[in-house]
């Protein structure tokens, strides 16, 4: 017997963990508005662990474009990951679709941008951000010379 698609909410601080479980289909819209109720003034990141979704059709894609869009209105941060391979085939088909005639290139993002933002690429991002502070002169002039001095007065002689 399969068991109807159902969302696991939980707060860690600012965070809210989504664990969606089951085949996101037509039916599986309305477990979102729990999700949307969750969702309060001092919530500012959303992650969604897709790994327990087996199979999603244009309904159930629906629903996560439509719950991105209500998050980016409220300025919250959705990410997204474990994605099983035929979900994403779906959101690269419509990707694909989305594209303009002809193959010309277009500055308004795809459909589904809000659902590949993961959490794997915002860390490099971040990553990639604090090292070019590091190396764009994010530390003060001197302030290296003067730990330098500093540690000097700790060394052993010799």
């Amino acid at each position: 017997m399969e068991t109807a698609f159902r969302i696991t909410v939980r707060h860690y601080g600012p965070t809210v963990y989504l664990a969606p479980v089951g085949e996101l289909d037509v039916d599986g819209g309305t477990a979102f508005d729990q999700v949307l109720d969750a969702v309060d003034d001092g919530v500012t990141v959303v992650v969604c662990d897709m790994q327990r979704v087996p199979f999603l059709d244009v309904c159930g894609l629906r629903s996560l474009v439509t719950l991105a869009e209500y998050l980016e209105d409220r300025g919250v941060a959705l990410f997204f990951f474990n994605w099983q391979d035929e979900p994403l085939r779906l959101v690269d088909l419509i990707d694909e679709l989305d594209r303009p005639y002809g193959g010309s290139s277009s500055t308004r993002p795809a459909a589904t941008a809000a659902l590949r933002r993961g959490l794997g690429a915002q860390t490099r991002a971040g990553r990639a951000r604090g090292a070019r502070t590091a190396r764009g002169g994010g530390v003060p002039a001197g302030a290296v010379a003067d730990l330098r001095r500093r540690q000097s007065r700790f060394r052993s002689p010799g």
